[in-house]
């Protein structure tokens, strides 16, 4: 499985430094355990606390987290946040989703994110460098996934949209964000087939069918551009069509605002691929530095 996603060009500075004075180093090194500041990673959640209500109201702010192994490898044993004794476990799903990361803005930014395996056991970093990875993503999208959108939330949420982003960025960086006019639309996997040796592969992914309506009557003309496998449509052609409402069907699917596809082009947002096979489509995602587990951060 690969993953397509927009990617913001590595602005977001997740880095994960390792921690020496925090963890009792002799006992990490008998047990196998390696660890990295939860510091950064906190602030990172957290940035979306506080954000006006009318700002979060149709769209919001996910942050997703993928454990990797090198290829043959196996993923560690466990992944936790510790803080002093306290150890807090996180799942972890087969294909190394962090199924519950999000309760890490609620856990200590003094604590740390410790990897666990027995082939860590008495292991300096040296000798395990590159073994294990993390990569970190923030994906903007819309609440509602009904299928039915008005055209006033489509204008609410591309408005919101912008919001979100500057909070992902921050500081002057966030000048950069473009206005976002459009709205990105890409279809999910239906499921996952796996093969003989229990390997997943990756399922057709139904099309979607995408119809703008005036007053219940289907409109003619509607101009849907691509983005890799994402449909974007801008909102200024909704309102010149007089739409009032906006279809989605064929499949589950992840809306995003987004600007246009020649801005997305022009900023260098476009389809990039990494290597934990999720080949969900481009999304609104801001994608992230992977951090291995020595605690060094690679693009």
């Amino acid at each position: 499985m690969s993953k397509i996603i927009l990617t913001f060009t590595s602005l977001l500075s997740v880095s994960l430094l390792p921690l020496t004075a925090l963890a009792d180093e002799a006992q990490d090194f008998e047990t196998g355990t390696q660890c990295l500041s939860a510091k950064k990673l906190v602030k990172a959640l957290k940035k979306f606390d506080g954000m006006k209500p009318g700002r979060i109201d149709t769209v919001q702010t996910t942050a997703n987290m993928r454990l990797k192994a090198n290829e043959g490898d196996k993923l560690p044993a466990r992944l936790f946040h510790r803080n002093k004794d306290v150890e807090t476990d996180f799942m972890v799903a087969e294909d190394g989703k962090v199924v519950d990361f999000k309760k890490m803005g609620d856990l200590s930014k003094k604590g740390e994110l410790c990897l666990q395996d027995s082939s860590l056991v008495k292991k300096t970093r040296e000798e395990t460098k590159g073994r294990f990875g993390l990569s970190i993503d923030f994906t903007v999208a819309f609440k509602n996934t009904s299928g039915t959108h008005s055209i006033a939330e489509l204008i609410d949420g591309t408005g919101d949209g912008k919001s979100h982003y500057k909070k992902m960025f921050g500081g002057p960086m966030s000048i950069l964000v473009p206005k976002m006019t459009h709205i990105g639309i890409t279809p999910k996997r239906d499921d996952i087939k796996r093969d003989d040796t229990g390997n997943a592969e990756d399922a057709e992914i139904a099309p979607l069918t995408i119809t703008a309506l005036k007053d219940g009557a289907v409109l003619s003309g509607l101009n849907i551009g691509e983005m890799g496998a994402m449909q974007v449509i801008g909102i200024k052609d909704l309102r010149d069509l007089g739409a009032d409402t906006l279809l989605i069907a064929g499949n589950s699917y992840t809306m995003t605002p987004v600007p246009s596809v020649a801005k997305m082009k022009k900023f260098g947002f476009g389809p990039s691929s990494d290597k934990s096979g999720d080949k969900s489509g481009d999304k609104g995602e801001k994608s992230t530095e992977t951090a291995s587990v020595d605690g060094q951060a690679e693009e």
